[in-house]
């Protein structure tokens, strides 16, 4: 370290160190009197300036206890509403079949070459002079005749109304006891939809009354705080 520079921070003047063998008054060393400059000194930091103070927030004045209005009535009461009831879905209707050919066809009525129908149509198509028994001979006649074409029997027809009649007969008793079966629920939901209506009439009912309730004090608590405008002269606002 260089003992010249630690003395000039130290003492504040320069020191001059004599070079070796020269020789001086004091010994090997000479001090110059002139002070070292000085040193500029930083510019002092700006300190922030510190907030004013702010006055603490005033409580606003509380105002005068009052009742609560209609509105606020109605509000801080609410009028208690009761338990409604479940609606019950309305149920499907059976499904009413009115295709014969899909009755027959569901009964497994058997496919015969000439069918009941056709006779009918045949025998309408006759001449209507034509006696009962000269009917039934023409029909019989063409029937086996039929018969040893298609291989039908003659009373094949006879067979097939039957089986046909039966059918429709069957049909009826299902789709009855389906319509029965629907008419039970159908029942039952209006037994549910009138305790539901009387439900919703006691709901009425019970509003009405809370409201005029209500409708009743705020009337006499109107007049009451009324009495100070009386005091005092003031006139009355328009009632409501």
């Amino acid at each position: 370290m260089d003992v010249t520079k630690v003395l000039r921070k130290a003492a504040g003047v320069f020191v001059v160190a004599k070079e070796p063998g020269a020789t001086g008054d004091d010994g090997d060393v000479s001090i110059d009197p002139t002070p070292a400059p000085a040193v500029p000194a930083s510019p002092p930091v700006p300190q922030a300036a510190a907030p004013a103070s702010v006055p603490a927030a005033q409580p606003a004045p509380q105002p005068f206890p009052r009742r609560p209005g209609l509105h606020e009535r109605s509000q801080t009461q609410p009028v208690a509403q009761p338990a409604r009831p479940p609606v019950v879905p309305a149920a499907a209707g059976p499904p009413l079949t009115l295709s014969f050919p899909t009755i027959y066809q569901a009964a497994q009525v058997p496919v015969q070459p000439f069918t009941a129908e056709q006779l009918i149509d045949m025998v309408a198509s006759m001449p209507p002079e034509l006696a009962l028994d000269t009917r039934r001979r023409t029909v019989h006649g063409m029937l086996q005749a039929m018969s040893k074409t298609t291989g039908m029997a003659a009373d094949g027809v006879v067979s097939d109304a039957m089986a046909k009649l039966a059918a429709l007969s069957a049909h009826v008793d299902q789709q009855s006891r389906q319509a029965t079966d629907h008419l039970t629920r159908l029942d039952t939901e209006m037994r549910s939809f009138e305790q539901q209506i009387a439900a919703r009439r006691r709901e009425a009912d019970q509003i009405n009354g809370q409201m005029a309730q209500l409708t009743q004090a705020c009337r006499d608590e109107w007049f009451r705080l009324a009495q100070v405008l009386d005091f005092f002269g003031v006139s009355r606002p328009q009632e409501r």
